[in-house]
C-alpha cells in the first residue's frame, strides 16, 4: 500500500511541476523539496523500524 502511495505522490509531483508558472517556481521547488524529505525520512523510520522489530515467524 505504501508503494502505490509512493507513485501516488510522485505523479501528484509530475503533474504540480507541469502547472509551475514562472510567478510559482519558487514555491514550487520548496514544495518539491519538502516532498523528497518527507520521503526520505519515511524511508528512514521503516528501515529503523524493521531493525528494531524481531522477524516475524
Amino acid at each position: 500500500m505504501s508503494i502505490f502511495l509512493v507513485i501516488l505522490g510522485i505523479l501528484v509531483v509530475i503533474g504540480g511541476i507541469l502547472s509551475l508558472s514562472q510567478a510559482t517556481l519558487g514555491v514550487g521547488l520548496i514544495a518539491i523539496g519538502c516532498f523528497l524529505a518527507i520521503l526520505a525520512r519515511l524511508a528512514q523510520a521503516e528501515a529503523q523500524h524493521r531493525r528494531a522489530l524481531p522477524p516475524k515467524v
